[in-house]
């Protein structure tokens, strides 16, 4: 393998030997504080775990309310075409693990935008709950996407709900 340079915020160039941001936070002296969106668990359904039907109708709703119009991450029209997307799919078998990230994180942060009453009022579920089954799902979707290799829209749209979902 050759070597590459690796520029540290004054400009000045460091060699080392081909590294990967993948191989730092997986290594063993990394931090790993990306660990879980970087290996995915192949025992975690993705398909299955999307909430009901009614249940994703009022975190769509949330999310068109409360946080598109702040954090404009995805254009109206595709947000529209996502929705009759995967109103279209059986249970959601064959969605691409992007469009599962993108909607894992929507309703990861839909969630952070509800009150904890509101959560068992529309939800009848406790928000926080809520807030760590979306985020393990979300997780797993990021991974399933090579976040950290993707140049995909869907990714880096999920990855910034994902995001902000955390500073909420």
């Amino acid at each position: 393998m050759g070597r590459s340079s690796w520029y540290s915020w004054n400009g000045s160039a460091t060699q080392g030997n081909d590294t990967t941001i993948r191989t730092l936070l997986t290594s063993s002296t990394g931090s790993g504080a990306l660990q879980s969106v970087i290996c995915r668990d192949p025992s975690i359904d993705l398909s299955s775990r999307q909430p009901s039907a009614q249940d994703a109708a009022i975190l769509w709703d949330t999310f068109l309310q409360r946080v598109h119009p702040t954090w404009k991450v995805i254009f109206d029209q595709e947000l529209r075409q996502m929705r009759n997307m995967v109103t279209g799919y059986d249970g959601y078998t064959g969605l691409p693990f992007p469009d599962h990230a993108f909607l894992f994180a929507m309703y990861l942060i839909s969630v952070t935008a509800l009150s904890d009453e509101e959560c068992i009022e529309l939800l009848e579920r406790p928000k926080q709950a809520m807030l760590v089954e979306f985020r393990l799902l979300c997780e797993q979707a990021l991974a399933g996407s090579d976040l950290l290799g993707s140049s995909e829209l869907r990714t880096i749209q999920a990855a910034m709900l994902y995001i902000v979902s955390h500073g909420a």
